[in-house]
């Protein structure tokens, strides 16, 4: 049920991050322009298809200046998530470079830029079978497990988010580790 370790986007991708709406893509665009690049998206909403004023997504005649990767390519009801996101980034990102490309990572999504930055956690994947067991419990009762097998992780934890509480709990039944402990090892 572990994901494959995933390696970082190559040393020679750049990241412009920061909130929405922070000017962003206009400082992408002039800065590919520089380079000789093209942007790559690193949002976990602008991949979607239908939703370019929820997430700020670029304007067409921006997407015209210089070539855009992985905007608005699935449609909403897709399920997509940083290791998905990931592995359809780094062949672009290869590839560019190969080209003789500065591959730009342009968004904001804190686990996505995570990925492409420092790889995969190497934290299991869903197992549904017991997503789906735990989401039986009651918040309460998910919470007391998860204090009792990691009060480091559980502080950490927005302890009021059940599906983050389950996610936790999944992570420590399934690697028999402590979340927090990994979480450490994944900064370090």
């Amino acid at each position: 049920m572990s994901e494959n370790k995933l390696s970082p986007l190559p040393k020679e991708t750049l990241f412009v991050v920061g909130p929405t709406a922070s000017g962003k893509t206009r400082f992408a665009l002039d800065l590919a322009k520089k380079v000789n690049g093209e942007i790559i998206n690193g949002d976990a909403y602008q991949i979607y298809q239908d939703i370019p004023l929820l997430s700020a997504a670029p304007s067409v005649e921006e997407k015209g200046e210089i070539p855009h990767h992985l905007f608005e390519t699935l449609p909403p009801d897709v399920e997509s998530n940083a290791v998905l996101h990931h592995q359809a980034a780094k062949p672009i990102a290869e590839r560019l470079i190969q080209e003789g490309k500065t591959p730009i990572i342009v968004g904001g999504s804190g686990l996505y830029l995570k990925f492409m930055t420092h790889g995969s956690s190497g934290l299991p994947g869903a197992d549904e079978a017991l997503r789906e067991a735990l989401n039986a419990e009651t918040l309460p009762d998910l919470v007391q497990r998860l204090e009792s097998l990691d009060p480091v992780g559980a502080a950490q934890t927005n302890l009021t988010n059940k599906r983050y509480v389950i996610r936790a709990l999944e992570i420590c039944l399934m690697t028999n580790e402590k979340m927090s402990d990994l979480k450490r090892r994944w900064k370090e």
